[in-house]
């Protein structure tokens, strides 16, 4: 019979007398709750090695099982436990094995930097696409494409280096890889066609976007292969009645970086204009946003391009322009909006990408046209009156898509645009409060976004003749 304390903490009595072996040993608290067993528990082999074990050598392997007996009566919680983490332990039909993925992703790292182009970066690719081909496409075609993957890693490490502290040099070390199989591809004319090199190719352009300043100097080498690509697709894009939805989804992301290149570089679109079917069904909301970008695009080309006749490209371009905003459907309307009259930005807040950036590209369009109208007068009585109504018009827009900015941070692609504006035009501004608000969304869209801005601050700080950084001259 066990002594009283060995019975205490469930330990098997030696009967040594006056005090066993267990009396200065206890590892369980005194009043430990201990689970019962119900009336009859079966334990099952589940893995073929110890199933093999049991049956011994030339057996056919059968399920081994014992039955133990607890009191009646006994109440226990689960006679199966919910989960297991010890390492070791072969996995049970409630925690089935999952086939490890071969292909190029294998470290954690990697991991993580294929989730940080998803959440984050992808953003700046789908943002007139519902359909989310970068975010959800391109990484799964990534499984099996190593120079696809490559560039993910590449531009993912890029961003994560300029908005957390993560080394520059992963950056640089899957950017060289991605190099090394990218170059000679771009020799083979039958690898051209492939809808990954194009996304590859885009995604390194980007990179190389994040490299360089709003206002600074751009080598654009990636820039260049993404246009030979899209040239080279170009005649099949048209050919095809439907062509997939990662080609397209790449199309359109070279265009829309061919309008920032002939926004930093004053000059006019190198790449074939983009089509939209017209008249656009209400629900086909990325049409509408594209439609958007595509009048952008025609813009820049009436404001950098030589057109015969541009007062009458100007009245059309006008008018296609508003006719968006009249005709946009009712989903494009912000849900929220808040004006005030104290030099902070406008509260404006959409419910998708598309909303956002359609307003956005549709205002930059819009900026465009005014700082570029044919028929203002160049001299006489009436060029100051004429000068200060574009002005005016101009801050204006400037002030609504840096409050739409602010307004919806889960679209970080409108902070870019927004910079873009406010470069271009913030020095028509003299109020401080307005400068302090302006200056903000640059900073931020470097700081927070990962997108360099520097160069666009101290020239408005020449330009405003104000010191808006602490330490800056």
């Amino acid at each position: 019979m066990s002594c009283d304390a060995c019975r205490i903490y469930h330990y098997k009595c030696d009967d040594e007398l006056p005090t066993n072996s267990h009396a200065d040993s206890q590892p369980f608290p005194k009043f430990q709750v201990w689970l019962g067993l119900p009336h009859r528990v079966d334990f099952v082999d589940e893995t073929p090695a110890l199933e093999d074990e049991y049956a011994g050598p030339g057996s056919k392997p059968q399920r081994q099982s014992s039955r133990l007996l607890s009191p009646p009566g006994t109440k226990v919680e689960s006679a199966v436990p919910k989960e297991s983490t010890a390492e070791g332990i072969p996995p049970t039909p409630l925690a089935p094995a999952l086939k490890e993925s071969p292909g190029p992703i294998t470290t954690a790292q990697d991991a993580l930097l294929i989730r940080h182009f998803v959440d984050k970066v992808s953003h700046y690719f789908d943002f007139c696409d519902p359909k989310r081909q970068f975010a959800l496409v391109v990484p799964q075609r990534a499984r099996n494409n190593s120079t696809l993957a490559c560039a993910i890693l590449a531009v993912s490490a890029r961003h994560l280096s300029r908005t957390e502290a993560f080394d520059p040099l992963v950056a640089d070390l899957h950017y060289h890889r991605c190099c090394k199989q990218l170059i000679p591809a771009l020799a083979d004319s039958a690898a051209v066609t492939d809808d990954c090199l194009l996304a590859a190719t885009v995604i390194l352009r980007f990179l190389e976007e994040l490299d360089v300043p709003i206002t600074g100097d751009d080598l654009r080498y990636h820039l260049h292969g993404t246009q030979a690509i899209v040239r080279a697709q170009e005649q099949q894009f048209r050919q095809e009645w439907r062509p997939s939805g990662l080609r397209e989804a790449g199309h359109w992301a070279a265009y829309r970086q061919d309008i920032y290149m002939a926004l930093s570089c004053h000059r006019p679109m190198q790449l074939s204009r983009m089509h939209v079917e017209v008249p656009i069904s209400d629900t086909d909301e990325g049409s509408w946003a594209n439609l958007a970008v595509l009048l952008c695009g025609d813009v820049l080309q009436f404001a950098y391009g030589k057109l015969p006749n541009k007062n009458d490209a100007y009245s059309m371009l006008w008018h296609r322009n508003e006719d968006w905003r009249n005709e946009k459907p009712e989903s494009f309307e912000p849900f929220y909006s808040e004006y005030s009259e104290d030099g902070t930005l406008p509260k404006i807040k959409f419910f998708a990408d598309w909303h956002v950036m359609g307003h956005m590209y549709n205002y930059l369009a819009h900026l465009l046209l005014v700082a570029h109208d044919p028929n203002l007068p160049r001299m006489g009585p009436n060029y100051r009156q004429a000068e200060s109504g574009a002005f005016v018009n101009a801050r204006n827009t400037v002030l609504v898509m840096a409050g739409i900015a602010r307004s919806n941070p889960s679209t970080p692609a409108a902070m870019l645009v927004a910079s873009m504006a406010i470069a271009m035009f913030g020095d028509l501004f003299d109020d401080f409060m307005e400068q302090k608000e302006l200056f903000s969304v640059l900073e931020d869209t470097e700081l927070v976004y990962g997108w360099p801005t520097d160069t666009a601050q101290q020239r408005l700080e020449e330009s405003w003749h104000r010191v808006m950084r602490p330490g800056s001259t």
